[in-house]
């Protein structure tokens, strides 16, 4: 497989240019999504579908398996606490009142984490 191949596989979500959740869009098993060190540990001990970060830093990133013990309403608001921490990691520029407007205004339009 190519790189460009591996591209093609993924939809990566940005806030500024900082990833905060991914998907294979291939197979639509999982999404991989930044997490608290602390709280991934215990994510990972109490659900089967929550797993070390796939090709990512495995301290920092979780990967979270669709259609297993983790329910459609903790993936999304796991993906609002990557989204959120990835926000106040930005510089003051990045964290302008576009990005935070234009996430909240899809979050709420979506309905993701509502």
């Amino acid at each position: 497989m190519l790189p460009t191949d591996i591209a093609v596989m993924f939809l990566c979500f940005y806030v500024g240019d900082k990833w905060f959740c991914f998907v294979n869009v291939e197979v639509f098993d999982f999404c991989c999504i930044k997490c608290d060190p602390v709280e991934s540990g215990e994510l990972q001990a109490r659900y089967v579908g929550v797993r070390p970060g796939w090709h990512m830093n495995k301290r920092h990133w979780i990967s979270v398996y669709f259609n297993r013990d983790v329910s459609d309403e903790m993936v999304r608001k796991l993906v609002k606490k990557s989204y959120d921490m990835v926000v106040k990691h930005l510089n003051r520029k990045e964290q302008g009142k576009t990005i935070i407007e234009d996430m909240s205004i899809f979050f709420e339009k979506t309905g993701l984490f509502y």
